[in-house]
């Protein structure tokens, strides 16, 4: 009875659909970013094959070929949110014997996770002239 010898051929592995990875460590606020890919890598008898080396190499085991994880260009940001934003209006009289007043509109910033979220625009009012007439 002859004796079967199967034989496999290494082709590559599959893409990864979203390579680059954002990772989020909430309380901290940092995030850590890196590019994720596959190498195929064949182990023979004496010697093992990586990446493009692998491609075409013939096998007898399915367990000789892997499809090994690869990271690469980790890098890693601490997220600051910019500082509060004041802008100052005009000063305004709103008749003649009333006092003269601007506003002052204050934007903020608070950080949720690995994202700076804007709060709503605070306002206030200021006084910055007296009245024109006293009696």
């Amino acid at each position: 009875v002859p004796i079967r010898r199967w034989e496999f051929e290494a082709c590559g592995c599959q893409e990864i659909d979203q390579p680059r990875v954002h990772e989020c460590h909430e309380e901290e606020g940092i995030l850590i970013s890196y590019q994720q890919n596959f190498v195929l890598s064949i182990f023979g008898s004496n010697q093992t094959y990586n990446g493009s080396e692998a491609i075409g190499r013939r096998f007898t085991q399915l367990e000789q070929a892997k499809c090994k994880t690869v990271f690469a260009g980790r890098t890693i940001r601490q997220i600051e949110c910019p500082h509060d934003a004041v802008t100052r209006g005009p000063c305004i009289y709103e008749n003649e014997v009333s006092r003269a007043y601007r506003n002052i509109e204050t934007r903020s910033w608070r950080r949720n996770g690995c994202k700076c979220k804007q709060l709503p625009p605070k306002v206030t009012r200021e006084l910055c002239g007296c009245r024109h007439q006293i009696w």
